[in-house]
């Protein structure tokens, strides 16, 4: 019987060795020809996320933002100092609201150029504009390079150049150059998670 039992698990391991290659070898690779059928999905399927971002502005210093997106129209940006909130964006119902933690009080803001960040959600709108974009790939760092014509709120067109991870297809850093203001923006991006559990609090005016 203890015969039986060790050419069983001989076969099994055998098997197994056989069809794990075949299995793995089903996994597409990510092409750039792929890329916009990939994104197409991901738009359609995500419920909500949660990032950080480090945001750095030519002559200016650094700020520490994070941003969480729930569907349909659930949007809060804070912006951090020493990890933590120093002001909060709320966007519901179409207003944009302004929490200063600083100064305890709220405001109700206009939507231009420099609160677009906080008018929609960021990860979505850069998928949404690189299925659309020139893309080539970089096989040394196992990236993507989408080049972007960004557009602002009054219709303003601003080069960009977005760096995708190769296997996620998240972004890692962007690139912004509004030339008529010589104004050159780098957004870095981490800590990206799909779908977690928001709560609607986190939402809340």
């Amino acid at each position: 019987m203890r015969d039986v039992k060790a050419a069983t698990c001989c076969v099994l391991i055998i098997v197994l060795a056989l069809t794990l290659p075949l299995v793995a070898g089903c996994k597409q690779e990510v092409t750039v020809d792929r890329i916009p059928d990939l994104l197409r999905e991901k738009l359609g399927e995500i419920k909500s996320y949660q990032m950080t971002m480090c945001i750095a502005r030519t002559g200016a210093d650094q700020h520490e933002v994070k941003q969480w997106y729930k569907a349909p129209h659930g949007l809060r940006t804070d912006v951090l100092q020493a990890g933590e909130p120093i002001y909060s964006f709320l966007l519901r119902d179409g207003s944009l609201l302004c929490k200063s933690y600083l100064e305890g009080l709220t405001t109700e803001l206009a939507a231009k150029d420099d609160t677009a960040l906080f008018l929609e959600p960021l990860l979505l709108s850069l998928w949404q504009e690189v299925l659309t974009a020139s893309l080539t790939e970089n096989e040394q760092v196992g990236t993507f390079i989408a080049e972007l014509q960004w557009q602002g709120l009054h219709g303003r067109s601003h080069a960009s150049r977005l760096s995708l991870d190769a296997k996620s297809l998240m972004p890692i850093e962007l690139h912004l150059f509004v030339e008529e203001e010589h104004l050159g923006l780098t957004i870095q991006f981490r800590d990206i998670v799909l779908d977690p559990d928001l709560d609607d609090e986190l939402f809340a005016r």
